[in-house]
């Protein structure tokens, strides 16, 4: 896309929304001791160009500004009103804060999708995401009373209490994980479900979720929404449920080469980098997510929309290059996930060069032979890696090893 839709760019507002938000992160002491490093002032930013310029932000950066000054962190503000932790691999509990202009500004974005996804206030909704420590039940909880929707705060658990609540008070709305959504009508849940809103787990990026999430409920609204500990939604998908667009009152979104940190062009797979554009406690910038996705357009009723078509299908963590391509093996997980018959976890990859020229791949899986065709799952890894794997085997009995084994030599990887 050319103009003002070119990767990496954006609108005069977008781009004003950018210089406010540094301007306050400025009187951030965790902002103002690194920009004064980097040699970098608020007036400095006058185009994306200046902004990029900003080095990327890790969630260990988030760590180390607790270190700098404990026990709140060189992040906080002093007007928070709520404090939620989200748990980090290999870090632990990680705090953050949120003022109450946070709350309501995050309240409102999020309450513009809920009513692209078809709710109203005549909604009677369930939400089944936690409100222990995190931040996910109260965000959901603030947008939809924005709406004016009636809210039922069940949280997670308790299964036969929501089923027999979900019946009584004839519930039209479910706000949660989809597992536990499928686990509901499972046990029962009918009420007058209408809309389901599932996050806190890959959903569309998973073949086969969303019709079993239709099947158990009877044709239902099953929209997908991306969150993200300390940005809370970064994206949802509306009624026609063709892809997530981006909260851009709240984040400017980018995507990047993991290696080198280039920026990519629309369409192109890479890791989602995310800057808040409207926060006053613990803002980040350029924010590197681990996340892989595809940012793009999106056509739809209100024109074209930046968001992410494919969903989130992986992580960057560990890449191999095979057959000449970055591979990811996070990424089987969600293929594996939409195919009967085996077990999404329980896989292991063997990379090696028999010939001394070219890779050759082969993929054990768990599963149940009788029922998993090894040929069915090379054409779905296929579309979802970019290169066909050469030899899958299901195993009944499983064998327990590292995920990835490499055979190649060093300099070959």
């Amino acid at each position: 896309m050319e103009g003002a839709r070119a990767m990496g760019q954006g609108s005069a507002e977008v781009l004003e929304k950018l210089r406010a938000q540094i301007a306050h992160n400025y009187t951030v002491p965790f902002y103002r001791k690194r920009m004064d490093e980097w040699g970098i002032k608020p007036e400095d930013i006058r185009s994306f160009d200046d902004f990029r310029r900003i080095p990327f932000m890790k969630r260990e950066d988030q760590v180390a500004s607790v270190d700098e000054a404990p026990p709140l962190g060189s992040l906080w503000d002093p007007d928070t009103v709520l404090i939620t932790h989200t748990p980090a691999p290999g870090i632990g509990l990680v705090t953050e804060y949120h003022t109450r202009a946070d709350l309501d500004a995050c309240a409102v974005a999020v309450a513009k999708r809920l009513a692209a996804a078809g709710v109203t206030k005549d909604d009677i909704v369930v939400i089944n995401s936690s409100y222990h420590l995190v931040i996910s039940g109260h965000t959901g909880q603030r947008a939809f009373e924005e709406l004016g929707a009636k809210v039922l705060p069940l949280g997670p658990g308790e299964t036969e209490r929501q089923v027999e609540i979900i019946n009584r008070l004839g519930a039209t709305v479910l706000f949660g994980f989809p597992s536990y959504c499928l686990k509901l009508a499972e046990a029962g849940a009918k009420g007058r479900i209408r809309i389901m809103i599932a996050g806190g787990e890959p959903f569309s990026s998973i073949e086969g979720r969303r019709e079993q999430v239709k099947q158990a409920f009877g044709d239902i609204t099953a929209v997908d929404l991306y969150g993200l500990s300390g940005f809370n939604v970064v994206a949802m998908e509306d009624r026609n449920e063709d892809g997530m667009r981006i909260l851009e009152d709240e984040v400017y979104a980018e995507v990047i080469d993991p290696e080198s940190g280039d920026l990519l062009p629309y369409g192109e797979r890479g890791e989602l980098v995310l800057t808040h554009v409207n926060r006053r406690a613990m803002p980040f910038m350029r924010f590197r997510t681990g996340d892989l996705t595809v940012l793009d357009y999106i056509e739809g009723e209100r024109g074209p929309e930046l968001g992410l078509p494919k969903g989130v299908f992986g992580r960057t963590g560990e890449m191999y290059r095979v057959k000449g391509l970055k591979f990811y093996p996070s990424v089987i997980i969600l293929c594996l996930a939409g195919i009967k018959g085996v077990h999404p976890l329980k896989y292991r990859v063997f990379i090696s060069r028999p010939t001394g020229t070219t890779d050759y791949v082969k993929v054990k899986v768990q599963g149940d032979p009788s029922v998993a065709d090894p040929e069915v799952i090379k054409k779905k890894l296929g579309l979802r890696l970019l290169f066909e794997p050469n030899e899958v085997e299901v195993l009944a009995e499983w064998e327990d090893g590292p995920t990835v084994v490499d055979e190649r030599g060093a300099i070959d990887r």
